[in-house]
This record gives structure tokens, sequence and C-alpha cells, in this order.
């Protein structure tokens, strides 16, 4: 061995010696967490339709996990606010994000709020793919998508739809549906869902899109034209879906899920996925994800990565054939 070969055996040694002090911490990191209260931040008001599901699973971690669970409310900016409290929260496995991808996918480009949910968040535990359905004034006179589009078209920018804010899922795929029947609707935005609901039940607007309007479709005080999902919604079963009233490749999804700060270690990412679908799965918690129309189906946190990844792009597709944004 000559005198030049040193340096380079000394850099061997030093990088052999990093990486072995990096392993311990990588398995310490999950040997020692939990270690506080863990904080779910749900980014919207308190009644959505997460809220109940997050605060039962939220009471099932607690026992699992041996520490306290908190859900907290921070809404605003269409669930911005507080997500952006979780990607400047420490990556450490005691902050949590309950959010939809309308949220993730959607209000970076419509607000101030710069975040990137590829860069910024890392998936834990898929909830489940929300049911939706596009539901009517119940005084209008047509009982199919066919017939909403006919009346549509005989009245090009006079009948409105309601959403919940401008780029919100409501906003976004009402113009995408607009373009796939080529008609003119007029958008009406509202501060969440709620208001806009209430829009279409007072008569100052003619249809929303959002699973919120379901319990007024049982009920009768609205009608119910297409679920919007792949799937008829066990609650409507005579609904029918998007592609069963011709219009098929239908881009946008819309789920739940749980997230937390980009670099928490895989470890506990792992630990939190395993803890949230044994929550899921308890037989109270299952029937209320249930019945707030949610249809789960098992995703590991990398292949929740991968969702978020192709939403970002199916939205910002949509959002530039629509040009709805300018």
């Amino acid at each position: 061995m000559s005198r030049d070969d040193l340096p380079r055996l000394r850099r061997r040694a030093l990088l052999g010696a990093g990486l072995a002090a990096a392993l311990p911490l990588a398995a310490r990191a999950a040997t020692d967490w939990p270690s506080q209260t863990i904080r779910i931040i749900a980014p919207f008001p308190a009644g959505a339709v997460s809220d109940a599901i997050t605060r039962a699973i939220a009471q099932s971690l607690q026992q699992t996990l041996g520490v306290s669970v908190v859900v907290e409310n921070r809404p605003g900016v269409g669930g911005g606010i507080g997500t952006q409290q979780v990607i400047a929260a420490r990556p450490d496995g005691h902050a949590l994000l309950i959010a939809n991808n309308a949220t993730l996918s959607m209000v970076p480009r419509v607000s101030q709020l710069r975040f990137d949910p590829r860069r910024d968040l890392a998936g834990v535990a898929f909830l489940g793919d929300a049911y939706n359905l596009l539901a009517i004034d119940r005084t209008l006179p047509v009982t199919t998508l066919a017939d909403f589009a006919a009346l549509a078209r005989q009245r090009p920018g006079e009948l409105v739809y309601a959403s919940p804010g401008v780029g919100s899922y409501g906003h976004i795929a009402g113009a995408l549906l607009q373009r796939r029947l080529g008609i003119e609707l007029l958008h009406a935005p509202f501060a969440g869902i709620v208001p806009a609901i209430n829009a279409v039940l007072g008569g100052q607007a003619h249809a929303v899109m959002g699973p919120n309007a379901l319990s007024f479709v049982q009920s009768g005080q609205m009608r119910g034209l297409v679920a919007v999902s792949e799937t008829r919604w066990p609650a409507l079963p005579d609904l029918p879906t998007l592609a069963e009233s011709g219009v098929t490749d239908w881009p946008l999804s819309f789920w739940y899920g749980f997230l937390a700060p980009a670099g928490t270690p895989a470890p506990v990412r792992a630990r939190l996925h395993a803890a949230i679908g044994e929550a899921a799965a308890q037989p109270a918690v299952a029937t209320l994800i249930d019945r707030l129309g949610l249809r789960p189906r098992p995703l590991a946190p990398a292949a929740l990565d991968a969702l978020v990844a192709r939403d970002w792009q199916a939205v910002g597709d949509t959002l530039e054939a629509t040009q709805i944004l300018g």
C-alpha cells in the first residue's frame, strides 16, 4: 500500500463510521416514538365530513400508542392554513395532517399559500375514496344529467352552480363537467360547502357538487343527478355514475388521507400507518367511515405519495384545459 492510498482509506473509514452511526438513529426514531402528545391537524371546520372519523381514530390511537392524541381544527384558505402548520412542524411523527386531495392539489395553485405536497409532505395512511354527487334544485324540470345539459343549452349562462370557493374541488369539477357536456353555467363561489348547499336549498343556485348533499337528496330537499365516483354510492343505489351517464374517463378523484411533514422517519410512518389501519378497522369506526361515504382501500405510505403526485398532475392538466384561473 502506497502513501497515496492513505487518504482514500481514511475517507472510507469515516464514511463507514457515519453510516454505522446513522443506522441506530433511524432505529431509535421508531423505538423512542411516540414521546409526547400527537397532534392531528384538521384544516377544516368542526363538523366537516372527515372530522368525526378523525376524532374516532384519534381516540383509538391514544389507547394503542399510550400517549395523548388531540385533534385541532385549523380551517382557512380551503385547508391551506392547517396544511402549512403541519409542513412547518418538526418531522418527528408527533404532527399529522388529515387532508383531502383538493387541499393538496388545488389550494397551492389558487391562493397565496405556496406549498408542494410532493415535496413538503409524506404519506402515512390512506383513509378512503370519497363518494361524491351532483345535486340540483328539486324544482328544476330535469331528472337526468342529459336533461340538465339540455336545459343548460337552452339557457346558456343562466343556471348557477355553487361551489365551496374559487379553486375548490367543486369549482374545478364543475368547470370540467361544463367542458365535457358542452354547456355554460354561472359559477357562484361560497365560503364553504354548507353555504353552497344552502344556496341551492334557498333557490339562489341551481346545482352543487359535494358529498355533503347526500342527506338533502335522501330527504327529498334536493335531487341527485349523478354519482361522481367510479361506482354507485350504496346510500343512493339508483343514482347512476358519470360514466353511466355518458361522461367517461373522469380524471378528478376525491379522497382523504393522513400525512406527516416531509422528513418524518420511515419507521415512524410505518408504525403510524399500522396504528391508523387498526383503528379504521374497528367496527364502530368502519361503520362511521361507510356512513360518511368513504371507500377504504389498502395503500402503503409510498403508494399514498404516488397518489398525491398523480393527482397533482391531473389537477394541473384540468386547470390548463379549462382555463378557469385565467
